[in-house]
């Protein structure tokens, strides 16, 4: 056995402040060729807890419960089938945070004058003794940022992430080292974010000294509230920072804030309180200026080479009391910043200058806004200043990647490059897009990042209103990444969708009464997955009742779809529309004509984009597929899954990819390709060649994985845990136009 990963706690990459009680355990196993898990071991503190299982993703918690701030240590080691034993693996710690009960913290909220701003909040105290620990709690209605002793915590940006009035995340911070014995300071800048109507904040610092007491120091009547330089803050229009009303020194002890408002108290409402289940939006990289242009009517436009989600981080010198406003765009018209719709309104920052006289090559304000990000690849700067440089700070959710692909097509590894560069741009704390455009784009993000616990995050948060997305986006979560209790836990959203207002039978629009079909076909599979018996029959009965409906308003006998465009031919195929061979066949042959006769430039819209390709696929039309991908401009999210699946040939058939289908399709004249995915039980990869009229196959299937694997005109081969060689007679690629 070469490998065995540390445990993973749920779908949390850092288990600091969890809120689950028991939180379903994970590993790695990178073993030698057919080893296979026959039992584990886990080391729990100082219990040792042994289960006769293959299982290694999601296997339960079998100690007692986590109480509220408790922390443990977990190892694991693993027994395989011939009875050798691992070492232990490294260790894990993960911390629950507090339950609402444990909560001795008010929401506190500045007065109304200060709202429309991104006011102050301080508290001072004092440490005695020596400190062995420190925990700060804390969430916001807004956007909240924290620092003590002038230290800014933790490297997140735009906490607590998306709010509502249903659910608030709070996060956990380790504050141990910005602590001192003595006299210490808390603040927060806190503004409106996600939601309007005056920011809020909830927090509650815990120390913990040498003896093992505890002293607690909550948001209440105590704190003190003022305006700062913010004037002005929008997640999206931009932000308004004014240098010269900093106030220096105000997190840190000493300060004098005698002019200062009290906080007043405000009411949570119904809010539940709640840890979040996936990572934070972090910087992840920052951009350098590509060109500097200067456009007809004479303004300067910074072009940074790509679109990006993300702020400015200028430097820049000038008098006291000048003002540098940014104006961000996708791009230009006429030479110019493009801000007409579909633009945002305003998506401007504005930097007034303190006026620093540092000299020198590092001289100069820094400045970057904290409360708004923006979607852009040109940067319009203008006002009265001097030596200003810039670099674009990329900001999204942090989701490791797990995805990767290429092949001997630069055009094509760069249109699946494109697609992992802009989802991530797409998760900033939220996906941004159409509720019916999720399905595809969840699929395709599941296979490049490491989103599993971003999904459960925001299926909380968003599913009971996104339509049909409240079904197809858990039946998408469960089978990439085999989460059963994610399935359970979404279960009543989703029945609360299919037999809503909107649950009739037949729909004006075709499209939505394919998709109809489609969900009611899904909830039915959902529904036997979790043994719910009655129901996957009462789903099945209402599928079939949809598909009749389609058949009868908008198929004809012979299979022709009543909007005759691919569009609705590859809905009517893929999502099992056509029950009769004979149909099937017809509406396969008229894809295939009409996708020929617009010359590969066949027009779909964000639903049928992923389905087009995988229709012509169906049909036997894999050179046409491949020329419509060559064509793909828009909804690219949607075309890479397809490629991992088709070109790299790689995907889950069962859940979790607990196994998996090799069978990569080659045309296109493609001479090989790659691809490779951290599934939940390590690394699956696939890379293929093809050479005088044979292709050849190297493939590595995951400890507790197992593959079929299908090469063109070859019959369906079996392959273990392990790194394995299959060939085949295959097409040239200089045969394929």
């Amino acid at each position: 056995m070469d490998e065995l990963s540390p445990v993973r706690f749920e779908h949390h990459r850092e288990a600091l402040g969890i809120g689950d009680p028991a939180p379903r355990l994970s590993w790695h196993v990178a073993a030698e060729h057919g080893w296979r898990q026959v039992a584990y071991e886990l080391a729990i503190g100082d219990e040792v807890f042994r289960v006769a299982s293959a299982e290694s993703v999601l296997v339960p918690w079998p100690a007692a419960p986590l109480r509220p701030r408790e922390a443990r240590t977990v190892r694991v080691r693993v027994t395989g089938a011939g009875g050798c034993v691992s070492d232990w693996s490294d260790p894990a710690t993960v911390e629950r945070g507090l339950d609402a009960g444990d909560w001795q913290a008010s929401l506190i909220e500045p007065p109304a004058a200060e709202r429309g701003t991104a006011v102050l909040l301080r508290r001072e105290f004092f440490a005695d003794g020596a400190i062995a620990a420190g925990r700060l709690y804390a969430t916001a209605r807004g956007i909240y940022v924290a620092e003590i002793n002038g230290r800014r915590v933790g490297d997140d940006a735009l906490a607590p992430g998306w709010t509502s009035d249903r659910r608030l995340r709070c996060q956990a911070y380790d504050v141990t080292a910005l602590l001192r014995p003595g006299a210490n300071a808390i603040g927060f800048q806190v503004a409106d974010g996600w939601r309007r109507g005056g920011p809020g904040l909830l927090a509650q610092l815990e120390i913990t000294g040498g003896d093992g007491g505890r002293v607690v120091i909550g948001t209440d009547r105590a704190w003190r509230c003022a305006t700062g330089p913010v004037l002005a803050a929008d997640l999206g229009d931009g932000e308004r920072y004014d240098a010269t009303r900093e106030r220096p020194g105000w997190s840190r002890p000493g300060f004098d804030d005698t002019g200062w408002d009290a906080g007043r108290i405000g009411d949570l409402g119904v809010a539940a309180l709640v840890a979040p289940d996936g990572p934070a939006v972090r910087a992840t990289g920052a951009l350098a200026v590509r060109e500097t242009i200067t456009t007809p009517s004479g303004t300067t436009v910074l072009d940074f080479g790509q679109h990006l989600v993300g702020r400015l981080r200028i430097r820049v010198r000038g008098r006291r009391g000048a003002t540098v406003t940014i104006r961000h765009a996708a791009a230009l018209e006429d030479g110019e910043l493009a801000v007409r719709p579909p633009q945002p309104a305003l998506a401007a920052d504005r930097y007034t200058l303190r006026g620093d006289r540092v000299r020198g090559a590092g001289g100069g304000e820094e400045w970057e806004p904290e409360f708004t990000v923006h979607r852009f690849r040109y940067a319009e700067v203008s006002g009265e200043h001097r030596d200003l440089t810039a670099v674009a700070v990329v900001y999204h959710a942090d989701l490791p990647r797990t995805g990767w692909f290429g092949c001997s097509d630069d055009q094509l590894t760069r249109l699946h490059d494109n697609a992992a560069w802009s989802m991530r741009g797409n998760f900033v704390d939220g996906p941004a897009g159409c509720p019916q455009r999720e399905e595809q784009v969840f699929a395709p993000a599941a296979y490049l990042y490491d989103c599993a616990g971003f999904l459960a995050s925001w299926l909380k948060d968003h599913a009971p209103g996104r339509g049909d997305a409240a079904v197809t986006v858990p039946w998408v979560a469960y089978q990439r990444f085999g989460d059963h209790g994610l399935l359970r836990r979404q279960y009543p959203s989703m029945r609360a969708w299919a037999d809503g207002p909107s649950a009739s039978v037949i729909d004006p629009d075709l499209a939505a009464t394919a998709y109809r079909a489609h969900v009611a076909g899904l909830l039915a599979r959902t529904a036997a997955v979790l043994g719910e018996e009655a129901d996957a029959a009462r789903y099945a009965e209402l599928a079939g009742s949809v598909r009749q409906a389609f058949l009868d308003e908008y198929a004809s006998p012979h299979g022709q779809i009543v909007s005759d465009t691919p569009a609705t031919h590859a809905l009517a195929l893929e999502f099992g529309l056509l029950p009769d061979a004979g149909q099937r066949a017809r509406a396969a042959e008229r894809l295939v004509r009409l996708v020929r006769a617009s010359g590969q430039h066949a027009a779909t819209g964000c639903l049928e984009t992923p389905l087009i390709c995988d229709a012509l696929t169906s049909a036997g039309a894999l050179d046409d597929a491949y020329r419509l991908l060559r064509r793909t401009q828009a909804n690219n999210y949607a075309v890479a899954d397809w490629m991992h699946r088709v070109i790299g040939g790689l995907a889950p058939a069962a859940p979790g990819y607990r196994e998996l289908r090799v069978e990569p399709r080659p045309g296109g004249g493609l001479s090989w390709a790659r691809t490779s995915h951290l599934t939940p039980y390590g690394l699956a990869e696939v890379s293929w060649r093809r050479e005088r009229g044979m292709l050849t196959a190297d493939i590595a299937v995951p400890a507790g994985s197992t593959a079929t694997v299908v090469l063109p005109d070859s019959a369906p081969v079996h392959a273990g845990p392990g790194r394995h060689q299959f060939s085949g007679a295959c097409r040239a690629a200089a045969e394929e136009a």
